[in-house]
């Protein structure tokens, strides 16, 4: 059968130079055409101008067997660098699923060999390729993500500082020197113009340089009228200038918000989580609560963060003060944040008093769920009342009041039977509470709370 020599474009617009066997000419186009190719040349028994590639490289000529698009057989011949790259043009610009691939000067054994091996490795290898470039990039997208939420953080900052500098300037617009006012202008100015580039280290040193001018001494006019202006406001320069150091130098881990992130990544959006996850999880609801915090909640949890790191900030300024007036102007920002703190304290628990009073309202509980919360309510009764009982007799005691003497009651408190009984309901509403708080319609957790149960129970019982 005749081997025609092709030059033909693909879908993607590539050019491929290769060999087909057909009876005429006719077929041969008939053939190239249904695998969607545009003909460039065809040529029987010459080859065709050689692309691009191949004469930058050496070339090796390669006989492969496949099964096209249309599930049709194709044997045929193809020249590249090496089996490798000539197998990915195979399966990639052309779409065959290549069942053979070898060297065209290959010994009848070596080809023999070469279609009984078939082309696994050859699968294999494309697919630790495929692995290795998702992780590639996946790691580009992660520093991606993790600098642009470094310059997320680094604009708010600026923006406060901004803002705060524009304030200093209305404030004190008639006493500040007009050198001074015209540097400040032009310091703000360049920040504006820069504050979205790239280049987050000149933003940064830009803002430092407009904060440590603020903090010079001759900024005012009158230096004597304005001893407490310019005390304050060299402390809100450092505080500014602590806080943009703090975005490049992080104090520290958030270890609970570290796992709310962690949850909401593998739980709350995750349709699937793995077993794996799902016990993760398990285990870090004592931590941070059974359910998702809301948007509210995490943003009330921020406020309280950034409200602490100031208060940090200005207790360090305050050990730094110059002087008795800049440690009393600090202190009295360190008590106004104090008190902000206390009130971003009482709106969080109020959010979480919310979402947990929204979610016992949309739940319907079962016919058994009822039944644990009422006798864990029946049992939290009488170990109150035993409690109090307890406590008033040690008070009787103590001040040799004879109030139960001639009454059986203390002798039926006094028995054994009684105190294995209380203690042993003591142990049993502390597991039910478990159960209900922590792992409510989690039957796998039922048997080790059981286990626990019975096994502290008897302990108690037998070293009592």
């Amino acid at each position: 059968m005749p081997q025609y020599f092709y030059t033909v474009i693909n879908k993607e617009n590539k050019e491929l130079n290769g060999t087909i066997n057909a009876p005429d000419e006719a077929t041969a186009r008939q053939e190239l055409n249904a695998l969607s190719f545009s003909i460039l040349s065809l040529k029987i028994g010459v080859s065709s101008e050689p692309s691009h590639d191949e004469k930058e490289s050496s070339i090796t000529k390669f006989e492969f067997s496949a099964i096209d698009k249309n599930t049709k057989k194709i044997v045929g011949t193809i020249q590249g660098e090496d089996t490798y790259q000539v197998y990915k043009r195979l399966t990639g610009e052309y779409q065959f699923e290549v069942q053979s691939l070898y060297p065209a000067d290959a010994s009848e054994e070596e080809k023999k060999k070469a279609i009984l091996k078939g082309v696994d490795f050859l699968k294999d290898q494309e697919k630790e390729e495929q692995m290795l470039q998702a992780r590639s990039q996946q790691n580009k997208q992660l520093d991606e993500q993790q600098f642009l939420e470094q310059q997320a953080r680094l604009k708010t900052q600026v923006n406060f500082v901004l803002q705060k500098v524009s304030s200093i300037l209305d404030t004190y617009r008639e006493e500040l020197d007009p050198a001074t006012k015209a540097k400040i202008k032009y310091y703000v100015e360049k920040i504006l113009r820069i504050k979205n580039s790239t280049n987050l280290d000149y933003i940064h040193q830009s803002c430092q340089e407009m904060l440590t001018y603020l903090q010079k001494e001759e900024i005012f006019l009158n230096q004597d009228q304005r001893k407490r202006e310019k005390t304050q406001l060299s402390i809100d320069a450092k505080s500014m200038m602590i806080g943009l150091n703090r975005l490049n130098h992080p104090q520290g881990l958030d270890i609970l918000g570290g796992l709310r992130k962690w949850r909401i990544a593998h739980i709350g959006d995750n349709t699937s989580p793995s077993t794996g996850e799902k016990f993760i999880n398990l285990l870090i609801s004592p931590l941070i609560g059974t359910t998702p915090e809301t948007a509210q909640i995490t943003e009330a949890r921020l406020k309280i963060q950034n409200t602490d790191a100031q208060i940090k900030e200005f207790i360090t300024l305050y050990f730094q003060a110059p002087d008795p007036e800049f440690k009393k102007e600090t202190k009295n920002n360190i008590l106004h944040l104090w008190n902000q703190h206390k009130l971003q304290k009482q709106d969080l628990n109020k959010l979480l008093r919310e979402q947990k009073a929204a979610l016992l309202t949309g739940v319907e509980f079962t016919p058994i769920e009822i039944l644990q919360r009422e006798i864990f309510s029946l049992a939290g009764w009488v170990l109150t009342f035993y409690i109090i009982y307890y406590f008033a007799t040690i008070y009787i005691n103590t001040k040799q009041i004879d109030i139960l003497a001639e009454t059986r009651l203390s002798q039926i408190f006094q028995t054994s039977i009684i105190k294995y009984f209380f203690t042993t309901l003591f142990l049993f509403v502390s597991f039910l509470s478990l159960k209900i708080e922590f792992f409510h319609r989690k039957s796998a957790i039922n048997p080790l709370l059981i286990l626990g149960f019975l096994i502290s129970s008897t302990l108690i019982i037998l070293n009592f």
